[in-house]
């Protein structure tokens, strides 16, 4: 069998693929997309006139490698396929997860097995077989305000509104790098605007705090520049507001912050023009402040 493996979005946007699969792997760190690709696959073979019938979970660290074989290997009783998950398979110990991997070998077509794990060891005999023998989805964390966009531009599509540019990398960019943070920023989004079919700027801005958001980019502008008396007083501001979750924010935009300032030292290491850098390599910074990007990293050792 050929084995194939994709990235959670590209799983979503391939919806066909759950059709001729009788086998999943779902693995990765990002709870929320293995959460959001389970339900999809789980809502395509069951209803729930054979759930109670049909559709059952095992935990890896809880049950025992046979009792799941035994259940893959029955008939299903209403539906026409049964549906067997097996959550937290990497805990699994070994013999239990051999029996996987050999029912994987010669499958009932009948039974749609989807195993979920945070990480799968190919090297093992039994991982191989069971990467072998699955459509694999990797569901990883978001790596940078990019990706946020990509997963907001998914979302538009699938439930019909539209937001300017500009509006898109505000809310990327305002928010901490995690997927179950920004569904929960798009949701307030969506019932402050009433579910509107154009976002603005504005709207943005409302939702998320224009206070806070215009702060931690003064901030930003205050250490780019190296300015220790302003970046403090900012800071000082920043954390007497009655947010409690203001130091996250603050300690999730300024990691990003410096690692784009240390991205650009080390291309500009590589002899990268300023130009090439802010046209080919800040795809994850708006295009308005790329420059000053270059800007920030003149006030940095290259070393």
């Amino acid at each position: 069998m050929k084995q194939l493996n994709l990235r959670h979005y590209e799983f979503l946007k391939n919806p066909q693929k759950i059709e001729s699969t009788i086998a999943f792997l779902i693995y990765g760190p990002e709870n929320f997309y293995k959460d959001k690709i389970l339900s999809k696959i789980e809502n395509h073979f069951t209803d729930e006139t054979s759930r109670d019938f049909d559709h059952i979970t095992f935990y890896g660290d809880e049950c025992s490698g046979t009792e799941i074989v035994e259940q893959l290997e029955s008939l299903p009783f209403l539906a026409e396929t049964k549906v067997v998950v097996i959550k937290n398979y990497d805990k699994m110990i070994a013999q239990k997860a051999d029996l996987i991997a050999t029912y994987l070998q010669n499958q009932m077509q009948t039974s749609i097995l989807i195993i979920v794990a945070e990480k799968i060891d190919k090297r093992k005999s039994a991982g191989k077989l069971i990467s072998q023998h699955c459509l694999n989805i990797e569901c990883k964390q978001p790596y940078n305000s990019s990706e946020l966009v990509r997963w907001l531009r998914d979302e538009q599509r699938a439930r019909k509104f539209t937001m300017e540019n500009s509006a898109v990398n505000l809310f990327a960019n305002s928010i901490e790098t995690n997927y179950f943070v920004a569904n929960n920023e798009l949701e307030k989004l969506l019932i402050y605007t009433k579910n509107a079919r154009n976002i603005t700027v504005e709207d943005v801005e409302n939702v998320i705090g224009k206070t806070k958001t215009n702060t931690v980019f003064e901030l930003q502008n205050s250490l780019g520049q190296k300015n220790l008396k302003k970046a403090l007083t900012i800071i000082e501001n920043m954390f007497s507001s009655t947010d409690d979750k203001i130091g996250i924010f603050v300690i999730s935009m300024l990691t990003r912050f410096f690692l784009t300032i240390w991205k650009v030292n080390a291309l500009q290491l590589h002899n990268l023009s300023n130009s090439e850098i802010t046209s080919r390599h800040l795809n994850e910074v708006f295009y308005k402040f790329r420059g000053d990007y270059i800007d920030y990293a003149s006030h940095f050792s290259r070393t």
